[in-house]
């Protein structure tokens, strides 16, 4: 079981080192645009809010490289070790959005991700560690139809209820106002509540949600100016597809689910 779990730790160690490689690379590029476009200089990296220090774009930093880790090291479905991280991301997150004032996204990383996170950690680590683990090898399943159709349902009233939630936390209480912002934003928070819950029981389901949610972020962020954001979701969308494909090939014909339409299984 030691040799598991050291095992298990160095592969995070690993992830975690990629991680910071692909940021520092990020904040070089940057620096470079930056330079050579004096017009984007303090849009693109964000250290200063006028004459303030800007500490929600400092704190969201670790957030974010943290979160890439996690996101990297979950794709190896025994690894819970990634849910500590992913923790950590979660609260670095939840404060920099706090700072900005978006309440959902707040309210989402740090009343929706972190209680998932601790429940998927609890859930994984037993499955691993257990002696009986061998015997019950995990498998990534698809849901049923039934189960497919209450992800819908879910979605839908998650956005509607965000919709709300942003018109009258706002300064502006016209319910059409910035309406495709308020519908972004609460695709990214229907579909990681969607893709936390899912992960729980390693449903493939979990990782179609996460690329959901990637995709809507880029949108959402394209629509706000923010690069640095932009890049960052642009990178979960790669490593989340990626994990989606690994996932898929390691699901067995029966366990498609209402998938099975789609990938003649």
């Amino acid at each position: 079981m030691d040799s598991i779990r050291k095992q298990l730790v160095k592969e995070l160690g690993q992830k975690t080192l990629w991680s910071v490689l692909i940021f520092a690379a990020l904040f070089v590029v940057l620096y470079v645009v930056e330079y050579f476009c004096p017009s984007l200089a303090g849009r693109l990296l964000q250290w200063h809010n006028g004459d303030v220090v800007n500490w929600a774009f400092i704190i969201g930093i670790p957030g974010s490289i943290f979160g890439t880790a996690y996101v990297l090291t979950i794709t190896n479905p025994k690894n819970y070790a990634g849910f500590y991280l992913g923790v950590v991301m979660s609260v670095l997150l939840a404060i920099k959005f706090y700072m900005i004032g978006a309440v959902d996204q707040m309210i989402l990383y740090l009343f929706i991700f972190v209680p998932f996170q601790l429940k998927s950690l609890m859930g994984w680590r037993r499955n691993t560690l257990s002696p009986a683990a061998g015997v019950a090898e995990l498998r990534p399943k698809y849901l049923d139809v039934k189960g497919f159709l209450l992800e819908i349902l879910a979605l839908i009233t998650f956005v509607a209820l965000d919709f709300v939630l942003l018109t009258y936390t706002g300064d502006n209480h016209d319910l059409f106002a910035d309406w495709h912002i308020k519908l972004l934003s609460g695709i990214v928070v229907a579909a990681s509540f969607l893709a936390n819950l899912l992960m729980i029981w390693q449903k493939n389901d979990a990782w179609m949600w996460w690329v959901i949610y990637s995709i809507a972020g880029i949108a959402l962020f394209s629509i706000l100016l923010d690069p640095f954001l932009i890049v960052l979701n642009a990178a979960f969308l790669i490593i989340n597809g990626g994990a989606h494909i690994a996932w898929i090939k390691m699901t067995q014909p029966g366990d498609f689910g209402w998938a099975k339409v789609i990938f003649r299984k």
